[in-house]
């Protein structure tokens, strides 16, 4: 199960006041220590706990309190052997550690130390470890007490010893024990003390790190190091710390002396101080340094021509004279052995003689001074100095003398030169005497002889490979096979010359010094063949087959001295052989076999000829060097072949069927024709007898004299073609530290995975894509696995500090490159009891990119094993942390691992004399391992990758490695049988301790540890009778079911482990006797019982080792034995407790001990079963009712009881009428947020948004809380009540079950909703109303309970707004009144029953001076249940508009103006301007009035004749008959835009002497309410009586319609004016709007002011006098004049 971090606070959530009260709470909380918490209140009830007195636990720290209570406790007799009860242990302390650690021994009331028991007494022991005593060159002494280590080692080393400490009586508090160790063992010769390194006490720095079994913890104090008592201790005790310290023999001076003590203080019966001292150690050291070799170092000794690196020149200068003396350096060298030298000296080399006549000229060595008095060298050598060499010198120089003997004439060639030399060595502490060694040699002399090349001869001709040759070889069948050229097939042929005429030799015999030599270089015969095959199978290879890619040369010539023997490169050809050239000739396809013509070639200033031009089709290669070259010449010619993959050749010999045939040998042959000058001596000429047995066979002699006339000299060179070779390396090191502070040790492991193809670096990019592309198994590491499967005890470290690592391994340094990493931890590993590290990787390259040349697998911290090619890997660091509570069980474990390919078989079969091919199917069947099996009794490491149908073993994609666990730190023991017990189910991190708690239905182990801490235990037998101890008299009250035992811990240090089961209980014990004779007693069985629960007890008897011998644990070694229970599935009891106890048999020092005596039995271990627990509460809560949009957060809390991490898995969902709130910062609908202790755990939370639901997973360590909050937001249509119950489990990692358990249930309460709407208005929505419109509200109420509800219902008239009818004109649909009291109007339902809606109206008017723009707004109020909850409906506003701008007015009439006779015709004329910021649907309607009738119509027209403009333009077909009335409708007015509407009526006789009356109507945007306009009258007068002599009628011409002044319209059509006096004046219709007169005729609304010009208003008054008598007529002849031009 993957360890993860913990997110979220609810405390945030909180009100301001429940903040404020959790703080202060919390605040309280900080400030109590922690052993004095106070326990819950529901402890003893629901959880099974003892309360604890903190009162009287502080009282006890009263001396006089502690005293009486040791008085009064009785005696306990101490057997000889003690066993450490654990015990609970202060927890006051402010110390940091690890929290893994630290559990096993918080405070616990069910190990709260007991009564104070027994007459006190204490004693110390010291004893040197037996790692100590067997050191090189150690001996004793004193008994033991006092070592002394002769030694020259100069490397440092560690010393250990133990202390024991044994208590008799343990009735002690906290600290009150002490032993003091002096840190000061010494000094050292610089007068530094020798000290203690505290890192290494097997003990902490930390008392609640301190071990079950070694209750004890260390500070540094001043120059002492303290070890006190950790917790209270009511038991006997003997316990043995180990101590180490470092000695650094270089410093310290020689025979001094390091003393180890140990005082121990404690307060014995009546409180006062006792003191005790253990028999002290002592170290001596004797150091030394021995002279163990002098002499003369081979070929060191030699003749000297000048000085140089040889020899340096002397400070002042100095000329050797070679032609009169022979200078001859003699070479010495001092060694000392291993181990010799671990102490200063002093180092004196002397010449003490040398042959006759021979003078010293100079002495030298790197670091030492020369003496010419005493002829010698001599220094002085420091501790560092000495720590760092093995010969005796300051940096491994020779000592070099530099001796001049005369040149005499008549000397022989050979003379003898002896010399003696004396080397003193002196120890620097003077306490050894100096060592002195003498050494002679004698030195040859010959004068200069002139070399040879073999055998006399003057020339040579090899051939081999060049660096990097097997590359290409060993691709080639690869690229071959797959129809590629095999390139990069590289030779080297070298040929050499010496001659060096004039030098007296016989070997030369020319003594003209200026002869010369040279030579040609052939490589053009190849031959493909078979391995082994005879000469006469080998087939010569054709252009068709091969061909030549590249050919370079190089030369190298020295001349030398003729006396001196002295070489001088030729740097530069071109000046010591003015015009030398290189001529270079090949044969191609194309010419056969004849050579083409040479081309010569320059050499550069390197003396190389590099990137010679190649011809097409070139497969052999001339290069001919003219006799110029002086002394010697060397030539290299390297040339480059390609193989072609058609080649006839390559096809009949390579048999693809044959799996033996895995290469094919390729045989190149080249020649040599040497070359001397003109008139030489020296004869070149060359026979048959020349050429070896191959090249006789392959008739070479008959082909070279044929083809170049002559004999050569022959050489050839065979390499194997090859397939590509893959290679496969898994390697694992560790290296280690310690946590002194908290109690852990700690181990850092490298893991290097490479995996590739060797020897392939010719290999090209493009050609190695070419062989994936075909089907060559990619190289590639993409996506790989490692396992480490730790030993139990251990855990993987995850501080930030060590935290794992994984890198892309990029080159052959070891330099990285990130990559995708998934860590995951698996607890209890398929039923291991361990931990399993997984750690799954990604390249992060796109597929087979993750390709690299050269990669190192390291299989140790110094050794690895390179892999150079197309390879692939990654190397991983981790961390194992084993507790030193542990350490004595996990030390010499091992640790298995394993590294996967994710998909395919790993690249590899390569082996060498080193190791076997790695690769391995998935079984887990590997030796390297460690038999470590599953609860299934298979391997641990079987199907790794969890197949569903089981690893395919014909896949090799695993390779294993495992590692010997060996701890950096000190490890401390107690003596005899412990038995401890911890939960097993879910995170491994709990420790094994005197008590746990565990959960319904898990498992537990208890596990029993045999301890050989300082006495020798043999011949034992481990007891345990489940649940039959007792603790304070109490029983156990509940008993777990036998599920497994793992015995690992034993079998891999030697011991063949036999198990006996009983099902009886108290079953009766045995011994290691009985077994051995087939006396056990009837109740025991090694066949164990087919039902768990029949298993009472078990024995494991640890007497044999695996060859049948008797087993005794070494000395500081121990034996764990793993018992995992499983508990009940229900909790009989609140107070459910199980007491178990082990005993043993064993031979005690030799001694047999019976285990029915209660010393051999360990304390009792309690168990306390607990039932999970989460708590969900919900804010706000059921009090406060909700309303839609509303937010509740819910809250599940966990508190983990028992004694380990769970792994928590919460599940909840967003209820029904609710749905999660939306996504905050964190991203995740709902906001899920997790926290652990307040320490917020990320990425905990997943969200399935389609359900609603969310799940978090989050460990929670032993005694901490799980906090787990979200969002909901109550949806719209949410109704009653809503109900909401979270769901946990925690979850066991080794078979992924769960122990399910469920929340409390949460209610909220839905808050009652009053709808409210209105109608009414302008438009009939309600939406806009005008002054004086009517607006009806309408209110909605259910109950959606499941009760009857009393329900009153109020609301009241907005502002601007006044009650219809003075009462609102109530309504109610249900039973129930309606009252009015002011402006509100109140219903009142005394039942509403459930589902059943109530649904009241009433009404308002707007009020005249309602001002345009504001908006009346309303709200009503339900009250439920005589105020249980009291809810304002929504909010519903009407915006009051303006009235619009419309107004009317009326001409015509034949009597006083605005005045009518019957049969007048009136006519009428509406106009509206839109004043809005928008076009505007306007409909305007009108009728006849009464005492009038339409015109009639004539010719199609309407009657009434209408019309109807828009800005002074018609828009014919806007009017029409509705009913009995007319309408315009103007479907798109425009912002700013007039429409105007006229018709016609003729009065009627019946109208005389009444007043025709008119009001118009506007309608807008579709709506239904009207605009009336103002209202216009006009008096009809009796029709006077015809005048008896009238003028004859004349008929006027229509007047135009004039257009308004200043009208914006283009070109308007011209407009008839009616008269000013016709229609209503403004003052009778005050609040009728004026129409625009620049766009429109003026109406009688508007002003009766001058309109146009400055004209008086008589003026106007006598124009409106005669249009008025004039009106009818005219309007009559216009209609004529109309209907005329119709």
């Amino acid at each position: 199960m993957q360890h993860t971090g913990f997110t979220g606070s609810i405390l945030r959530k909180l009100p301001g006041t429940a903040s404020k009260v959790w703080l202060i709470a919390l605040a309280l909380l900080l400030c109590l220590p922690l052993g004095t918490m106070p326990a819950r209140a529901d402890a003893a009830t629901d959880n099974g706990a003892f309360e604890t007195d903190s009162a009287t636990t502080a009282s006890e720290s009263n001396s006089s309190e502690k005293t009486a209570n040791r008085q009064n406790t009785p005696s306990v007799e101490d057997p000889g052997i003690s066993y450490p009860p654990p015990d609970g242990l202060d927890t006051g302390s402010n110390s940091v550690i690890n929290p893994k650690v630290a559990q096993a021994f918080v405070s616990n009331p069910l190990s709260a130390p007991g009564p104070k028991a027994g007459s006190r007494a204490m004693s110390l022991d010291l004893a040197w470890d037996d790692t100590t005593k067997n050191l090189p060159g150690t001996t004793e002494s004193d008994s033991g007490a006092t070592l002394t280590r002769s030694t020259g080692s100069p490397s440092t080393f560690v010393m250990k010893y133990r202390l024991h400490i044994a208590l008799d009586s343990a009735a002690y508090d906290k600290d009150e024990v002490e032993v003091h160790l002096p840190m000061v063992l010494g000094n050292y010769r610089d007068g530094t003390s020798v000290t203690l390194q505290p890192t290494n006490i097997g003990i902490g720095q930390n008392p609640d790190a301190a071990t079950p079994d070694v209750p004890f913890y260390y500070q540094v104090e001043g120059s002492d190091c303290v070890i006190r008592n950790a917790r209270d201790l009511n038991q006997a005790l003997s316990v043995s710390i180990e101590v180490a310290f470092t000695v650094d023999p270089i410093k310290i001076e020689d025979g001094s002396a390091a003393n180890v003590t140990a005082t121990g203080s404690f307060p014995d019966d009546a409180g006062t101080t006792q003191t005790v001292s253990a028999q002290p150690l002592t170290y001596i050291t004797d150091t030394q340094t021995v002279l163990d070799d002098f002499y003369f170092p081979a070929n060191q000794t030699k003749s000297v021509f000048e000085w140089g690196s040889t020899m340096p020149e002397p400070t002042g200068g100095y000329t050797l004279d070679t032609l009169h003396y022979r200078y001859v350096m003699y070479t010495t060298l001092a060694y000392a052995p291993d181990a010799g030298y671990n102490q200063p000296y002093s180092l004196k080399v002397q010449l003490d003689s040398v042959a006759s006549g021979g003078t010293l000229i100079h002495a030298s060595s790197s670091g030492m001074t020369y003496d010419p008095s005493s002829k010698s060298l001599s220094c002085d050598v420091t501790e560092d100095e000495t720590r760092n060499i093995s010969y005796l010198s300051k940096s491994k120089k020779y000592y070099k003398f530099l001796v001049a003997y005369p040149r005499n004439a008549g000397d022989p060639d050979t003379l003898s030169y002896p010399a003696t030399f004396t080397c003193t060595v002196t120890p620097a502490d003077g306490k050894d005497p100096a060592t002195s060694k003498t050494a002679t040699s004698t030195y040859t002399w010959k004068d200069y002889r002139f070399d040879y090349i073999k055998n006399g001869e003057m020339f040579d001709l090899s051939k081999g490979g060049t660096t990097g040759q097997a590359d290409g070889y060993e691709k080639a069948l690869s690229l071959l096979d797959q129809g590629i050229d095999a390139d990069s097939l590289l030779y080297t042929v070298t040929g050499k010359g010496r001659y060096y005429p004039k030098t007296g030799d016989p070997q030369y015999p020319d003594t003209d010094e200026s002869k010369r030599i040279g030579m040609t270089l052939v490589d053009d015969l190849m031959y493909l063949h078979t391995s082994g095959a005879a000469t006469g199978d080998m087939v010569r290879l054709s252009p068709d087959d091969c061909s030549l890619n590249n050919v370079s040369v190089a030369l190298t010539n020295y001349i030398t001295n003729r006396l001196t023997g002295s070489k001088t490169f030729v740097s530069n050809l071109d000046a010591q052989y003015p015009g030398i050239k290189l001529s270079v000739s090949y044969k191609t396809k194309s010419g056969g076999d004849a050579w083409s013509a040479p081309t010569d070639y320059s050499f550069n200033r390197k003396n190389y000829v590099n990137d010679i031009p190649i011809p097409e089709g070139a497969y052999a290669v001339k290069i001919d060097l003219p006799a110029v070259f002086q002394d010697s010449i060397d030539v290299e010619l390297k040339v480059n072949y390609s193989l072609k993959h058609d080649s006839p050749a390559y096809t009949n010999l390579r048999n693809l069927n044959d799996p033996a045939q895995s290469v094919l040998v390729l045989n190149n042959f080249c020649g040599l024709i040497p070359s001397v000058s003109s008139g030489a001596a020296l004869d070149t000429s060359l026979t048959e007898a020349n050429y070896g047995g191959d090249s006789q066979s392959l008739g070479l002699p008959q082909y070279d004299f044929a083809t170049y006339g002559k004999y050569l000299l022959r050489a050839n060179k065979m390499f194997d073609l090859k397939s590509l070779i893959g290679d496969a390396v898994f390697g694992k090191f560790a290296t280690g530290t310690t946590d002194s502070m908290n109690g852990i040790a700690y181990t850092e492991y490298q893991m290097d995975a490479v995996s590739g193809y060797r020897s392939s670096s010719s290999l090209t990019q493009e050609q190695y894509d070419q062989l994936v592309e075909k089907g060559l198994p990619s190289a590639s590491l993409d996506n790989v696995v490692f396992y480490d499967l730790l030993p139990r005890g251990a855990y993987l470290a995850t501080d930030s500090a060590r935290a794992p690592s994984v890198g892309r391994l990029l080159d052959y340094s070891g330099t990285t490159a990130p990559c995708d990493v998934q860590v995951s931890v698996i607890d209890n590993y398929r039923g291991t009891g361990r931990q399993m590290v997984k750690i799954e990787v990604d390249s992060g390259l796109a597929p087979g990119k993750n390709v690299q040349q050269s990669l190192r697998c390291y299989q140790t911290k110094d050794s690895y094993v390179a892999v150079s090619g197309k390879v692939s890997g990654f190397t991983v660091k981790l961390w194992m942390a084993v507790p030193f509570s542990e350490a004595g069980l996990v030390n010499g474990a091992k640790n298995n691992a394993a590294f996967q390919k994710a998909e395919g078989a790993l690249v590899g079969g390569y082996s060498d004399r080193s190791r076997d091919d790695m690769r391995c199917p998935d079984t887990g069947e590997n030796p390297v391992l460690e038999d470590v099996q599953d609860a299934h009794g298979n391997s641990a490491f079987y199907n790794l990758a969890e197949k569903p149908a089981g690893p395919d073993e014909n896949l090799l994609n695993t390779m294993y490695a495992a590692d010997t666990v060996t701890l950096s730190h000190s490890i401390s023991y107690g003596d005899g049988l412990t038995n401890f017990v911890k939960p097993d189910t879910f995170v491994d991190d709990a420790l094994f301790s005197q008590s746990a708690s565990v959960l319904i239905g898990q498992p537990y182990i208890f596990r029993m540890s045999l301890i050989s801490g300082s006495k020798q235990i043999s011949n034992a037998i481990l007891f345990n009778n489940f649940g039959k101890a007792s603790v304070d008299g109490k029983q156990s009250t509940w008993t777990g079911t036998f599920e497994s035992i793992d015995l690992s811990n034993a079998t891999i240090r030697g011991i063949a482990p036999v198990v006996y089961y009983t099902t009886e209980e108290n079953a009766p014990y045995f011994t290691a006797d009985d077994t051995r004779m087939r006396a056990v007693p009837a109740a025991w069985t090694t066949v164990k019982p087919s039902n768990p629960a029949d298993i009472k007890g078990l024995a494991v008897d640890l007497s044999h080792a695996t060859d049948g011998s008797e087993y005794a644990i070494p000395l500081q070694q121990a034996i764990g034995v793993y018992v995992t229970m499983r508990a009940p599935s229900t909790l009989p009891s609140p107070d459910a407790e199980e007491y178990n106890q082990a005993a043993y048999y064993a031979k005690i020092d030799g001694v047999a001990h019976n285990p029915n005596d209660s010393t051999l039995s360990a304390p009792p271990v309690t168990t306390r079963l607990i039932e999970p627990k989460l708590i969900k509460s919900n804010a706000p809560d059921f009090d406060t009712w909700v309303k839609a949009g509303d937010t509740i957060t819910y809250t599940l809390s966990y508190t983990n009881e028992a004694t380990e991490t769970h792994p928590l898995v919460l599940e909840d969902a967003a209820p029904a009428g609710t749905t999660l709130a939306p996504a905050g910062a964190g991203g995740l609908a709902g906001n899920p947020n997790i926290e652990v202790n307040g320490a917020p755990v990320t990425d905990a939370a997943t969200v399935d948004t389609g359900t609603g639901s969310i799940t978090w997973k989050a460990n929670v360590p032993s005694g901490q809380t799980a906090t787990a909050t979200f969002q909901v937001v109550v949806k719209a249509d949410a109704k009653g009540q809503i109900e909401n119950q979270g769901d946990a489990a925690v979850r066991d990692a080794a078979t992924s079950t769960d122990t399910p358990f469920s929340s409390n249930t949460v209610q909220n309460r839905i808050r009652p909703v009053l709808k409210k709407a209105v109608t009414g208005g302008t438009q009939g929505t309600g939406q806009h109303a005008y002054p004086g419109d009517v607006l009806t509200y309408e209110l909605r109420y259910t109950n959606d309970t499941s009760q009857d509800q009393k329900v009153s219902i109020s609301d009241a008239a907005p502002m601007g707004t006044t009650l219809a009818n003075s009462t609102g004109n109530p309504t109610i649909n249900v039973v129930g009144t309606a009252s009015t009291a002011g402006n509100t109007v109140t219903w009142d339902i005394p039942v509403l029953q459930p589902g059943k809606e109530a649904v009241v109206t009433f009404q308002v008017v707007v009020n005249d001076d309602a001002v345009a723009g504001s908006t009346i707004a309303n709200t009503g109020t339900v009250v439920v249940d005589d105020g249980s909850v009291t809810v304002d409906s929504n909010e519903v506003t009407t915006p009051v508009d303006p009235k619009p701008a419309v107004s009317k007015s009326v001409a015509g009439g034949t009597a006083t103006a605005g005045r009518a006779y019957p049969g007048d015709v009136l006519t009428y004329t509406l106009g509206y301007t839109n004043e809005s910021t928008s076009a505007q649907k306007v409909v305007l309607r009108d009728a006849a009035p009464t005492g009038t009738h339409f015109v009639p119509a004539e010719g199609g027209e309407l009657k009434g004749a209408p019309t109807a403009k828009l800005d002074g333009v018609e828009v014919a077909g806007a009017a029409s008959f509705e009913g009995d009335g007319l309408a315009w409708t103007f479907d798109s007015v425009g912002a700013g835009s007039i429409v105007t509407a006229t018709f016609q009526v003729v009065v009627d006789d019946s109208a005389a002497g009444t007043d025709v009356t008119n009001v118009g109507g506007l309608f807008l945007n579709g709506g239904t309410a009207e605009v009336k306009t103002n209202e216009v009258t006009t008096p009809v007068d009796p029709k006077p009586k015809p005048d008896p002599d009238p003028d004859p009628p004349t008929e006027p011409d229509p007047p135009d319609d004039p257009a308004p002044p200043d009208n914006p319209k283009p070109n308007p059509e011209p407009e008839p004016t009616p008269p000013t006096d016709g229609g209503q004046t403004p003052e009778q219709n005050p609040e009728t709007k004026p129409l625009d007169t620049t766009k429109a005729t003026p109406t009688a609304s508007q002003s009766d002011q001058p309109r146009t010009g400055d004209l008086p208003p008589f003026v106007f008054a006598g124009l409106a006098g005669i249009a008025a008598i004039a009106a009818p007529t005219a309007i009559l002849a216009a209609r004529r004049s109309k209907r005329t031009q119709r």
